[in-house]
């Protein structure tokens, strides 16, 4: 039931959003800011998680909380999909934020209870691996449902008029598959959850904050998804507005980064309980930031041949990178948040999380807007022969998004994580179990890219001794390779 669920909340997500959103979005006459907004609204949702410690901690009904509160936040999916059809012209863009706020503002308030039930439903031993595989299905559930979707808009486009008709079908499909998650969610049973003492909101938010080390990883996810954020909501836009793609393009490669990312849950699952979340988050970060410095680069050139070969590059890296974060970032919460305070914890760890991202959209937006105004650029490589790369707009952003990124990454190291192995060759041993997993799939270009990259660059090699007191075997690396 917990599969199945997975299953249809991704076909769910993947057809009311991405660039499905921004599509439907700049029909209806979006600027640059309400693209911001919109992309904002999912996670400063995350700040009513908040209010719900105390019902959860107080009643302990996880799954009434999540049934409920899921399923009526899937009735403004049908409010967003009425928009063109029921409200005057000027109020749609206001209709459509009000309704995608409904959406996950109603959905967040459950979304404090299922952490903590999931916490106590899935072993610790073998929570890595479970939900990367659930991971996997649902990500390739949910690029199989993009992929029709994007050739659907195509054909629609091709031969009814308007255009917009076609994105009010699919987010009613996405209404129905959301309420057959909630179906899905009723038949999973819910472990006994002993009452806590009573205790305020603010009292529930203080513990986690007196953590050292909790608050040191709220700190780096925090940094990390601001950065993400900065530039993540924009690559839809990017390639419908600056490239010129069509919505079967952009699933394409859409399909291809969630190959990858299927591809590489389950290694991520697997090394996360092999070694730690924090070794597999240090690993898959410096790869997002090398997909986002990689965009301003498709416009160098006009080849169609080239923008591909890039694009697809970048998609890869963006699926094998997302993979190892989604998973290890959230079983990194639930393995230092302490059993008898989990939702507190969690519920502050959203909250820091949704403050964060939902700012670096909204801030992108407005940047993007005044920049446009302005005429803000950056020009790199100019001379007399050449004009050079000119970086400005959604490129600038993309490069911020970066600069911000690696600052966060140095976060990372300063968080403590049980069984975690400190020496940095550990990276080392995790790029190898990439390397291996890329070659096996070499027939895709940007995953044959893949495993020719320089891991070298980033491994240091240094002693192997293990914090909790075992030892990791050495990789031995032939001479021949």
């Amino acid at each position: 039931m917990l599969l199945l669920d997975g299953v249809c909340t991704q076909v769910m997500l993947v057809l009311s959003g991405g660039a499905f959103l921004a599509a439907y979005a700049l029909l209806l006459g979006a600027s640059n800011k309400v693209i911001g907004i919109l992309f904002a609204i999912p996670p400063a949702a995350q700040v009513l998680q908040v209010p719900s410690i105390f019902i959860v901690e107080r009643v302990g009904l996880r799954k009434a909380l999540v049934v409920g509160s899921a399923g009526l936040s899937r009735v403004a999916l049908l409010g967003m999909a009425a928009v063109p059809w029921l409200v005057p012209a000027p109020h749609r863009l206001t209709v459509l934020v009000v309704s995608l706020l409904l959406f996950w503002g109603i959905g967040a308030v459950g979304g404090c209870a299922f952490s903590p039930w999931m916490r106590d439903f899935v072993p610790d031993r073998v929570r890595g691996r479970y939900f990367g595989r659930r991971l996997a299905v649902a990500v390739a559930a949910g690029a199989a449902a993009s992929m029709a979707a994007g050739i659907g808009v195509d054909l629609y486009r091709a031969r009814f008029t308007p255009e917009i008709g076609v994105y009010t079908v699919l987010l009613a499909v996405a209404a129905a598959a959301g309420f057959l998650g909630v179906w899905f969610l009723t038949g999973i049973p819910e472990p006994r959850m002993g009452l806590t003492s009573p205790r305020g909101i603010r009292a529930a938010i203080a513990e986690p904050l007196r953590d050292a080390n909790f608050r040191r990883l709220m700190l780096f996810l925090g940094s990390w998804n601001f950065s993400v954020n900065l530039a993540a909501p924009f690559f839809a836009v990017y390639m419908l507005t600056k490239l010129g793609m069509s919505m079967t393009w952009i699933m394409l490669l859409f399909l291809l980064s969630q190959a990858a990312n299927v591809a590489f849950l389950n290694i991520w699952g697997r090394l996360a309980d092999r070694f730690s979340n924090k070794s597999v988050l240090a690993a898959a970060g410096p790869l997002f930031m090398a997909s986002t410095a990689l965009w301003p680069l498709t416009t160098a050139q006009t080849s169609p041949v080239f923008v591909i070969s890039l694009l697809s590059l970048i998609h890869v890296l963006q699926g094998v990178s997302t993979a190892g974060v989604m998973l290890c970032g959230w079983n990194a919460a639930l393995k230092l948040a302490p059993r008898a305070s989990a939702t507190g914890y969690l519920a502050t760890n959203a909250l820091v999380f949704g403050i964060a991202a939902s700012i670096a959209p909204v801030l992108a937006g407005v940047a993007l807007d005044w920049s446009a105004s302005h005429g803000v650029s950056l020009v790199l490589g100019a001379s007399s022969a050449h004009p050079g790369l000119r970086i400005d707009g959604l490129d600038l952003l993309f490069v911020a998004s970066v600069i911000v990124g690696v600052a966060s990454l140095r976060l990372l190291a300063r968080v403590d994580e049980r069984g975690e192995i400190k020496e940095k060759e550990m990276l080392g041993e995790v790029y190898g179990e990439i390397r291996a997993a890329a070659r096996g799939l070499s027939s895709v270009p940007g995953l044959r890219a893949l495993s020719s990259f320089p891991y070298g660059l980033v491994r240091w090699r240094v002693g192997r001794s293990v914090r909790d007191g075992g030892t990791v075997r050495p990789r031995v690396r032939p001479k021949n390779a």
